[in-house]
């Protein structure tokens, strides 16, 4: 560069990509950088750009680029007739002390959406929303429809197209079920599609998460793949939530300026979202008693998977017993050989750890249904 020449240093940071450059005036041998075929040669060892007797030994661009690799970042640099342009890149997460998260609200020119197929999922997804400080009227759930869940990515994508004005929040159950049960929709597969149907602009107003039971680090990444990242259905507490959301939103969007508002006035109370949790609850349980598991494991399944995502909303300390029971039978094929035996054991627990007596009674009517748990021999064995 020019010999004490100006030099003009630039900051980006958006969207969690730190973005450095520094800006040099033509100095001596400027015509010899600009005659070069690849400027990356610049950051091999040992190549020097000055004068053979100086004492440089030509590594000073070499090690910057090792630093840059270190922190999965890139060096590059160009030249004009105007002067140098070198550039380093990486990414870099906004801190996120506990004062942020705590006090975080926001903006109150976001749109929440929620979709999930579970009834009680949609009032706890509310809840968060009201947690979140989004106004009422701001907030749409859908999954209460076949349609509303096969037509989600539409749905959406037309949503942020309608409000360009808005930043949006959406939160996707990743297994929704459709047709009594019969067929689950992957809520993941929908916000991909979702990405590939908004411009860069356009999605660049959204933060899409997956809300699943599922939190292996296989699911994980899978879901950052597709979405911009996921929660667990953990209990509905205020700063459990902030502690989950906030750092995702900041690295989306960075920083708000935002105004104070009370959200204090959650839409339901613990014990309206406990009872409304254990009534559902008890009615999948309910509906595998009317099941034969050695017909159709597929679906009785897909109920277990079900039970699993709303225990898991009680909170890991009263749900564990039941969710690793139900985990283990994850990859099986056909009801386990010592399914009734099974199935005993995980009803009460669930009552347990609901504070239920039975289901019978929660529900307010008996089960009814050509259950294998009922047979003749006590256990209800049946043949395979």
């Amino acid at each position: 560069g020019e010999h004490g020449g100006e030099v003009r240093t630039e900051l980006d940071h958006v969207q969690g990509q730190l973005t450095l450059r520094v800006f040099n005036r033509p100095g001596e041998g400027h015509a010899k950088l600009l005659a070069l075929d690849d400027t990356g040669c610049i950051f091999k060892k040992g190549v020097r750009l000055h004068p053979t007797d100086s004492v440089s030994s030509g590594d000073g661009a070499w090690i910057m680029t090792k630093c840059a690799e270190a922190m999965d970042g890139t060096c590059s640099i160009a030249f004009s007739e105007q002067g140098t342009v070198f550039e380093f890149k990486c990414t870099a997460h906004e801190h996120v002390g506990d004062e942020q998260i705590i006090s975080f609200v926001m903006p109150r020119h976001v749109r929440a959406i929620g979709i999930d197929d579970a009834p009680v999922q949609r009032i706890i997804m509310r809840s968060m929303f009201n947690i979140l400080g989004v106004p009422p009227e701001n907030v749409t759930l859908w999954g209460s429809t076949s349609e509303e869940i096969d037509g989600f990515d539409a749905l959406l994508a037309e949503e942020v197209r309608q409000h360009p004005e808005c930043i949006f929040i959406v939160l996707s159950d990743e297994n929704l079920d459709v047709d009594d049960g019969l067929r689950t929709v992957s809520g993941s597969e929908h916000l991909e599609r979702v990405r590939g149907m908004l411009t860069a602009d356009q999605e660049a107003r959204t933060l899409l998460l997956v809300r699943s039971a599922n939190d292996s680090d296989a699911d994980l990444e899978l879901y950052s793949s597709r979405a911009h990242g996921s929660l667990a259905k953990d209990p509905l507490q205020r700063e459990g939530l902030l502690r989950a959301i906030v750092p995702q939103w900041l690295r989306r969007f960075g920083s708000f300026a935002r105004e104070v508002r009370a959200t204090d006035n959650v839409v339901f109370s613990a014990e309206q979202l406990h009872d409304a949790l254990a009534t559902e609850v008890c009615e999948l349980l309910a509906r595998i008693e009317g099941e034969d598991a050695w017909v159709d494991w597929s679906r009785t399944w897909r109920l277990l998977h079900a039970i699993k995502g709303n225990m898991q909303s009680l909170g890991r300390g009263k749900s564990q017993r039941v969710v690793m029971a139900i985990e283990r039978m994850r990859c099986l094929v056909e009801a386990p050989a010592d399914w009734a035996a099974v199935w005993q054991g995980l009803r009460a627990d669930v009552c347990t750890a609901l504070a239920v007596p039975s289901i019978d009674e929660k529900i307010g009517s008996p089960v009814q249904g050509p259950s294998r748990l009922s047979g003749a021999n006590g256990l209800g064995l049946g043949s395979r």
